[in-house]
């Protein structure tokens, strides 16, 4: 399974931001404890040399005699560990060049030509100090300047091993401060970057989530419009067939005033739905109450019965002799029920032969079920899983808002739709809504 980049992304930034905190902190602290180390050995080779100058410029004895330079030069730095050659060169006497040499085992003097001497004389007259170095070693040569020319030189090759530990011993306190001045960065750098990241992303979710929940109330706004106009449509075509019964009962006083009667309460029924959709806009709930499902089925079959015989559909309620108590919206129940029959005569009509469209009403686990069936063609495989959702019809004149909206309205009152189909041999939708608790 391929994982989208942008949900690791959030994870992957934190370690990145570590990293280069990282990146950017500890070639800082190598090049600070790098420094640091080469001016100690540096400092260590010019304190090195300037104690060899001062023992040979002060003892005449070691500048006539060479033996004596040597001994001299040995107790001078034969306690010194970092230093494995020493060769010192006095020119103070014009035409005349004094050495004298100490060396550990396996760190012999090597041979001194006259150009050797000459460019380590020019270099040192240009610099004061030459220095090279190999895996092991410090090569360091340090001039003795006088006012006006150099006296001479020490010649200094220093184990890079010794001088390590030294360091460490003696600058151990730097260097814990240091890394811990680094370590403090990487965090500090880090936590502010993750910090800055996460602000980002939260309020990058929260522009998202608002434009989302701009985008749906614009959406539901929409659908609630065509909404409200399928519902009125449905129950103005059951007024038209009142109207037309009326027209033809003028002589039947009784029968005029049941459907003028059945209109009334129809239109009122419209005006409160058209009043529940816009307390619905400003967020009110619906006004759930105790409600017969016998006595809403039989109240829809009368409203129905005269449309549906006109279609030569009969319309059945198959109800158990207690009552069955739900809680939900009248209203809303009346149009969910509506809803349904209108299109289960809609699809009758599809198919040759006299209609039934049947209301039972029962009860299971806590739930009021009223299954509504009829015998009309069936619905196509292909349309029975988008059933519910807005704007799904296979009706040409159609608007596939009846369905969305009862499937709508039976979750706001905490129960459900479902529907079993085979093309030819009909289609029931079984509503469930939850129980009242009837007192006794």
């Amino acid at each position: 399974m391929k994982i989208p980049i942008s949900s690791i992304l959030p994870w992957l930034i934190p370690p990145l931001f570590i990293l280069l905190s990282a990146a950017l902190t500890i070639p800082w602290t190598f090049w600070v404890i790098y420094e640091a180390y080469n001016r100690d050995v540096l400092e260590n080779a010019r304190m090195l040399a300037k104690r060899v100058e001062i023992r040979i410029l002060s003892s005449p004895e070691a500048r006539t005699s060479p033996k004596q330079a040597s001994d001299a030069l040995n107790a001078e730095l034969a306690s010194d560990d970092t230093v494995q050659l020493a060769i010192f060169f006095d020119l103070t006497n014009p035409g005349v060049v004094r050495t004298g040499s100490m060396w550990r085992t396996g760190h012999e003097p090597p041979p001194w030509t006259l150009t050797r001497f000459n460019a380590v004389v020019d270099q040192l007259k240009a610099f004061g100090i030459v220095r090279n170095q190999d895996a092991n070693t410090y090569y360091i040569t340090v001039a003795w300047k006088g006012p006006e020319r150099i006296l001479g030189f020490t010649y200094l090759e220093l184990s890079r091993a010794a001088l390590a530990g030294e360091f460490k011993e003696k600058e151990g306190p730097l260097i814990k401060r240091v890394v811990a001045l680094t370590a403090a960065a990487m965090l500090l750098f880090s936590g502010l970057a993750t910090t800055a990241f996460w602000t980002w992303m939260r309020a990058a979710r929260a522009r998202q989530r608002a434009e989302l929940q701009q985008q749906g109330i614009m959406a539901e706004r929409g659908l609630t419009a065509a909404v409200l106009a399928h519902e009125i449509r449905n129950p103005l075509a059951a007024l038209r067939f009142q109207l037309h019964t009326l027209r033809n009962n003028t002589a039947d006083p009784a029968r005029i005033t049941g459907t003028a009667d059945m209109i009334d309460g129809e239109l009122l029924r419209i005006g409160q739905l058209v009043s529940d959709y816009l307390e619905h806009e400003k967020a009110r709930s619906m006004r759930v109450q105790n409600v017969d499902l016998a006595d809403a089925a039989h109240k829809l079959r009368g409203l129905l019965d005269p449309m549906t015989r006109h279609g030569d559909t009969h319309v059945e309620v198959a109800a158990p002799p207690e009552p069955v108590i739900v809680t939900c919206d009248p209203h809303a129940l009346r149009q969910i029920l509506m809803n349904l029959a209108i299109n289960a005569q809609q699809a009758i009509k599809l198919r040759p032969g006299p209609g039934r469209i049947v209301l039972r009403i029962g009860q299971a686990e806590g739930f009021g079920a009223i299954d509504v069936s009829d015998n009309g063609p069936g619905i196509p495989p292909e349309i029975r899983d988008r059933l519910f959702k807005p704007f799904q019809t296979t009706k040409q004149e159609g608007h596939g808002i009846g369905l969305a909206l009862v499937k709508r309205f039976v979750d706001n009152f905490g129960g459900s739709v479902t529907v079993d189909s085979e093309p030819g041999k009909g289609t029931v939708f079984h509503l469930r809504l939850p129980l009242a608790e009837v007192s006794g």
